[in-house]
């Protein structure tokens, strides 16, 4: 009986265990410095740390007009897990706040950036 607790003590923490790496797995991908609140003509920057040598890529949006125009860039994460996406205001783009989409790696992120003036 007490050969069969420890067996199922042991199994308890492998599966603690495995669940702890799993989440932290899956936690890898991040932004570690960004400029993403923009007045029209200015750049904006997210910089990433994920997977080395990774592809990453971002999806947004913006409208300009009457038209929402997709935005789509890929980079490849450098040898230390990091990439920088970059990006200019048009004067024309309309004021308010989007959502970005980083993805690569099996991984994904969500990330605002907003147009003020």
């Amino acid at each position: 009986m007490k050969i069969k607790r420890i067996i199922i003590f042991a199994l308890c923490l492998m599966l603690i265990g495995i669940s702890y790496q799993s989440v932290k797995a899956e936690s890898q991908l991040r932004v570690i410095a960004s400029k993403t609140v923009l007045r029209r003509g200015e750049t904006g920057t997210i910089t990433i740390q994920g997977k080395p040598n990774t592809s990453y890529t971002i999806n947004t949006s913006y409208v300009l007009g009457d038209r929402e125009i997709s935005v789509a860039q890929m980079r490849m994460a450098d040898e230390n897990g990091q990439a920088t996406f970059n990006w200019v205001v048009d004067n024309r783009t309309a004021l308010g706040t989007t959502t970005a989409t980083i993805s690569g790696g099996g991984e994904r992120i969500e990330v605002a950036h907003t147009v003020t003036e």
